[in-house]
C-alpha cells in the first residue's frame, strides 16, 4: 500500500511537470472572487489581476485591483501585486501584497500567499492566506472562492 502510493505521488509530479496548460502568464487576466473570516466577522472579495511579466517558464508577475469588504462596516479599496509559479498544468501558487485605502480610517497594506487550481483554461477555485491578525489590515485571515480566466 505504501508502495502504491508513492508511486502515485511520483507520477502525479512528474505528469504535472510535464505541461503548463492553464498556468498564469503574461497577457493573462484573473478574476477571483472570495469568501473569508476576518478576526471574527466574515469577509467578502473581488480581485482582478493582469499578467504582466514572465521572468522564466514558470514563474510570472501580476498587477491588478481588489476590493474587500468584512461585514460590510468598511471597505477596503487597493493594487494587487503577485509573484506566481505555475507547478502543474493546473496548480499556480502566488504570494504578494496589495496596498490601498480603508475606506473611512486610513492607508493599508496586507501580505498573502495563494494557491489556485484550474479546472479549465477558464474556471478554477483558489485559497488565500494572510498571516496578520488585526482587524484593520487589508486582507482576511484566510478565503477561498473562484477564479475566472480570461
Amino acid at each position: 500500500m505504501k508502495k502504491s502510493f508513492l508511486f502515485l505521488c511520483g507520477l502525479l509530479i512528474i505528469l504535472s511537470l510535464s505541461s503548463r496548460a492553464y498556468g498564469f502568464r503574461k497577457g493573462h487576466n484573473v478574476v477571483n472572487a472570495n469568501v473569508g473570516m476576518k478576526v471574527y466577522t466574515p469577509n467578502l472579495s473581488l480581485s482582478f489581476e493582469h499578467g504582466v511579466a514572465n521572468f522564466n517558464r514558470s514563474v510570472s508577475m501580476g498587477l491588478g485591483l481588489m476590493v474587500s469588504t468584512p461585514a460590510f462596516y468598511w471597505t477596503f479599496l487597493g493594487a494587487r501585486s503577485a509573484i506566481h509559479y505555475t507547478a502543474s498544468s493546473s496548480v499556480d501558487m502566488y504570494g504578494g501584497a496589495v496596498l490601498g485605502y480603508s475606506l473611512p480610517y486610513a492607508f493599508s497594506a496586507d501580505f498573502f500567499v495563494g494557491l489556485r487550481y484550474m479546472f479549465n483554461p477558464h474556471i478554477g477555485i483558489n485559497l488565500e492566506l494572510a498571516p496578520t491578525v488585526s482587524q484593520w489590515f487589508a486582507l482576511p485571515l484566510a478565503s477561498a472562492g473562484i477564479s475566472f480566466r480570461f
